[in-house]
């Protein structure tokens, strides 16, 4: 009898010991998944920060080009005014 109540101990104690690693399993999980979260939200801050810093050199890009058209629009209207065309 004695060893009948050793291997059942130790087939208890294994099977505590796999419950324990299925929790410890869990457990890192969960970190893992929340680091993870946290992680995303910061790269999405920065992007989000990056797509304000974009359109705003894409708007000033744009107004200088559309300044320069119309200093070119208004020059070939002094010289087709000299020149005598409409």
């Amino acid at each position: 009898m004695g060893k009948k109540q050793s291997k059942n101990t130790s087939v208890n104690e294994l099977a505590v010991m796999i419950a324990d690693s299925f929790k410890w399993v869990g457990e890192n999980i969960s970190d893992l998944r929340e680091e993870t979260k946290k992680s995303f939200s910061e790269i999405n801050i920065r992007l989000d920060s990056m797509d304000t810093r974009l359109d705003r050199i894409e708007n000033l890009l744009l107004r200088n080009h559309l300044n320069r058209i119309e200093r070119l629009e208004d020059s070939m209207l002094a010289v087709k005014k000299k020149v005598g065309v409409r």
